[in-house]
């Protein structure tokens, strides 16, 4: 444009000094054609730079939003694993409870065993004992003549009971001389 310009003074001063019009005219359509080439380059240079200015704010925005929901999530998986770490520390405390609780529960179940391991003892003994009374009893009523009828008085310790309440009566292992039956033969 800076040579239009140029061309178009140098035009005037040779028309003052008596040049051809022709060349006038055409410098001046030439101008205006650069003029207007001018104008069209630099609506278009400002159209695109509207549109690399928008682009560019487009490309932030998108950015921006990126960013913040690369935080949020960020947040979320910060939290989850805040809350997970507390979950997961919460179920161990339960369950050293809960062992607690089955090792308690396997020491009295234990002592319990125990217990009726020892009572089952006694209770085979004290059957054991009374069998052998019992024989005894059998053998000595069996001794005895046939021509009493009446049953020898039984020692004061025994007393009849029933199958179901004889495991649970004691009977003395050794019988004194008073509890003894006495014999008819006196």
């Amino acid at each position: 444009m800076a040579k239009a310009m140029a061309e178009v003074n140098r035009l005037k001063e040779n028309q003052g000094a008596g040049g051809p019009s022709e060349d006038l005219d055409l410098a001046k359509d030439e101008a205006s054609r650069a003029q207007e080439s001018l104008k069209i380059l630099t609506e278009k240079s400002q159209a695109e730079r509207r549109r690399w200015q928008e682009e560019k704010l487009s490309l932030i925005g998108q950015a921006k939003e990126a960013e913040d929901k690369r935080n949020q999530e960020m947040r979320k998986f910060a939290e989850d694993r805040e809350r997970y770490c507390r979950q997961q520390s919460l179920l161990e405390s339960k369950l050293l409870e809960k062992e607690a609780a089955m090792e308690s529960w396997r020491k009295e179940r234990d002592a319990l065993v125990a217990a009726l391991e020892v009572q089952l003892q006694k209770l085979l003994s004290s059957q054991a004992e009374k069998d052998k009374v019992m024989k005894e009893l059998s053998e000595q009523s069996s001794k005895q003549p046939a021509e009493v009828s009446v049953a020898p008085p039984l020692p004061s310790s025994y007393v009849l009971l029933s199958p179901d309440l004889r495991a649970n009566t004691r009977i003395p292992h050794k019988r004194s001389e008073e509890d003894a039956p006495q014999s008819s033969l006196r």
